[in-house]
């Protein structure tokens, strides 16, 4: 698989260094990239810890040398355009121009994650204005640092081939991805598509395998992701064992 193929860290952790140690890992198994979320708590369970990315991926910067790192995807909003932009940079730096920056606008789930710590709610249009005014100012006074852009909507795929250098779509399944980009037309020249999602490739509870559906199912549908033009996949390994899944992927992508 000529892909590149990349993993989410265990960011949903008390400690710190469990996440540096698999960026490691990454590295030393020839990922291309690792990746953290933007999250004010973990989805679904506020009690459980959970690592802020920018810190997380500079101690992370500090123990690598050639993998890539990345957030999917920083919501805008949740910080001022100016702050954001000092810490792209500050962490492009840090880390040897290794960083990828993801913006997105944010979701029905994520406006109730930030109710939930007490800020204010916005709605789609409101969102997406704040995207726009980010990916401008980081265009402004952060030109170094890659932007992509994640979602699943055709508008967030036509606002990052006129702004960024590439889009992330996150668990978009392969027909509804043919439908997105069919109604876009004349990508860049350069322009990374790049699909997300949870994989499981070991026995789960009661011997099943995780969302995935196992080895055969999760290369073919990377495949045909592949031939509608993605070309860097982030993947997250569900269930127990996360890491430890790492080397069967790197050997049954080939990557």
């Amino acid at each position: 698989m000529k892909a590149e193929v990349g993993v989410v860290l265990p960011q949903f952790v008390g400690d710190p260094w469990r996440l540096v140690a698999a960026a490691c890992l990454a590295e030393e198994l020839g990922f291309a990239s690792c990746w953290v979320f933007d999250h004010l708590h973990r989805p679904g369970d506020a009690t459980r810890p959970i690592l802020e990315p920018f810190t997380s991926l500079a101690a992370a910067a500090r123990r690598t040398a050639r993998i890539t790192l990345g957030i999917l995807v920083a919501r805008a909003g949740l910080r001022p355009a100016p702050a954001l932009a000092r810490a792209s940079l500050t962490l492009a730096w840090a880390s040897g121009g290794r960083f990828i920056l993801g913006l997105g606008s944010g979701d029905a789930e994520s406006a109730r994650e930030e109710f939930a710590h007490g800020i204010r709610g916005r709605n789609l249009r409101e969102r997406r204005e704040e995207l726009l005014r980010n990916l401008e100012y980081l265009r402004d006074h952060a030109a170094q640092v890659p932007l992509w852009v994640g979602g699943r909507s055709r508008w967030s795929l036509e606002v990052a081939s006129r702004l960024a250098l590439g889009w992330n779509t996150w668990d978009l399944p392969p027909e509804v991805a043919k439908g997105v980009l069919g109604g876009v037309q004349d990508l860049p020249t350069g322009f990374v598509l790049s699909w997300g999602g949870g994989i499981s490739l070991l026995p789960q509870g009661g011997g099943e395998v995780g969302e995935g559906g196992g080895e055969g199912s999760v290369k073919e549908k990377l495949r045909r992701l592949q031939r509608l033009g993605f070309s860097h996949f982030v993947l997250a390994t569900l269930g127990k064992g996360r890491t430890d899944q790492w080397a069967l992927l790197k050997a049954l992508l080939g990557c």
